[in-house]
């Protein structure tokens, strides 16, 4: 089952931004359970047409972190969910920068994942720092081990474009970010 903590203040990746000013709201969460991981049943060809199978579990403790607008009427039901990017040896949004001003302009939700192991659980970045969450918000992420296992991430997926929502989910257990708009 997994726990979904709430988490005061400004979340970090967010810099100086007043997301505010915008007409947004910004919520992070901490989430943590057991999550599956996934194996080939054959070779995975060049269509992305892939059948796989559970292949183990493991515990992950993550940051989700949900920016949406703060006038529910103003949601376009679309939410877009970025798997942060740890080039740099740090989590980075690099969609929502490129994207940012479309993203609030339209009305999207935008929901970014840490889901690294450098992200989450460290490593020394480009300038031999580490900036993951255990360094920086060391408490709520101790708990359990990155989200990675084996390269294969088993605990996000998101639904059709038609369907509105992206899900976050471990085994029984679902949590939603979606449209209340239209009850979807």
């Amino acid at each position: 089952m997994a726990v979904v903590a709430s988490v005061p203040g400004k979340p970090l990746l967010l810099g100086a931004f007043d997301i505010g000013s915008v007409g947004y709201i910004a919520e992070e969460f901490f989430v943590s359970g057991t999550a599956a991981s996934y194996a080939p049943v054959s070779e995975l060809g060049p269509d992305g047409r892939w059948t796989a199978t559970p292949s183990g579990a493991a515990d992950y403790a993550t940051r989700i972190v949900a920016l949406t607008p703060a006038d529910q009427t103003q949601f376009n039901g679309t939410v877009l969910v970025e798997w942060l990017n740890v080039s740099g040896g740090i989590d980075a949004p690099a969609v929502w920068m490129m994207g940012h001003r479309e993203i609030t302009r339209a009305g999207y939700a935008y929901v970014a994942v840490s889901a690294q192991q450098v992200g989450v659980a460290g490593g020394a970045g480009l300038l031999g720092v580490d900036m993951s969450l255990k360094r920086q918000e060391p408490a709520p992420i101790n708990s359990a081990p990155a989200t990675i296992r084996g390269g294969r991430l088993g605990v996000i997926r998101t639904r059709d474009h038609a369907g509105g929502c992206a899900v976050v989910e471990s085994g029984p257990s679902t949590t939603r970010f979606e449209d209340s708009r239209h009850g979807r």
